[in-house]
């Protein structure tokens, strides 16, 4: 078990919020479900950070199974920062401007 501090980036909860609304209204329990699956991500993550491969900006992330999404992340031997939950077609240089923050 790592002793690593665990941090969200302010506007990590905003991402998940807009997401988790849009499945809301898509049909009834599919909000549930993405959040379902974006804690069994974050555990992933959480239970081995340095598993996961940079991609070519120097993110690394995990992709959600189900639904089109990354969790973006990056684990130093001190902390694990969570910077943004992106939508698969968004532009790649939006997280990449929260890491910079």
């Amino acid at each position: 078990m790592s002793s690593r501090q665990t941090r969200y980036h302010p506007l990590f909860d905003s991402d998940l919020q807009r997401a988790y609304d849009w499945y809301d209204a898509q049909r009834d329990g599919l909000a549930t479900e993405f959040l379902s699956e974006v804690r069994r991500g974050i555990n992933n993550i959480q239970s081995d950070p340095t598993r996961f491969a940079r991609d070519r900006l120097g993110r690394t992330h995990y992709r959600l199974d189900r639904f089109p999404y990354l969790v973006i992340f990056e684990a130093t031997t001190d902390s694990l920062d969570f910077y943004a939950i992106i939508h698969t077609a968004r532009r790649t240089r939006y997280s990449q401007r929260r890491m910079e923050d």
